[in-house]
């Protein structure tokens, strides 16, 4: 029988029975849950008794997040579309500065996630670079029959791709 945990951003977790007492990473955000023991998770035919204990079980309703009003379990902390964590603000707008923390932590993770787009785009620029300055070189010895030409035509082609790329990645 699995255990399910519910993470602080919504993702429902499943674990397996040896895992009990332990710690999971949360795959959407990456925080540790931890898994109860075996004796504190109710049996999984158990039914809520009431309306009230349905809306705060983890598979209870849903609700709509106050920041970018996408759906969301009606337990979450964190919405799993916008990152916001649930504090006591009830919308972005006419919220104090001091409870906008979180909106600094989407920029970080915006910020971050531009880091990365241009690491896999240099990344591949490089393979493309690489490919096309052997493939000239390979082109120059078997037209012209000279492979120290082969190798200066090859060069000169990986520097023409790699050093635009090179000086958009570093930009400031």
């Amino acid at each position: 029988m699995p255990i399910e945990v519910t993470c602080n951003c919504g993702k429902v977790l499943r674990a397996r029975d040896e895992q009990a007492g332990g710690q999971a990473k949360c795959p959407a955000c990456r925080l540790v849950v931890s898994i109860p023991l075996l004796a504190d998770v109710l049996p999984q035919n158990v039914a809520p008794t009431s309306a009230s204990e349905s809306a705060t079980s983890p598979r209870g309703g849903t609700k709509q997040c106050p920041f970018c009003g996408e759906e969301i379990l009606t337990t979450a902390r964190k919405c799993k579309h916008c990152g916001e964590w649930f504090d006591s603000v009830t919308s972005r707008a006419g919220s104090p500065v001091e409870d906008r923390g979180s909106a600094d932590a989407r920029a970080i993770s915006r910020g971050l996630k531009e880091k990365d787009f241009q690491d896999t785009t240099v990344g591949c620029g490089g393979v493309v670079a690489i490919i096309a300055a052997v493939g000239a070189g390979f082109w120059v010895l078997s037209a012209i029959g000279s492979s120290i030409l082969g190798w200066i035509v090859g060069i000169v082609i990986f520097l023409v791709i790699v050093v635009p790329l090179s000086n958009w990645y570093w930009k400031e």
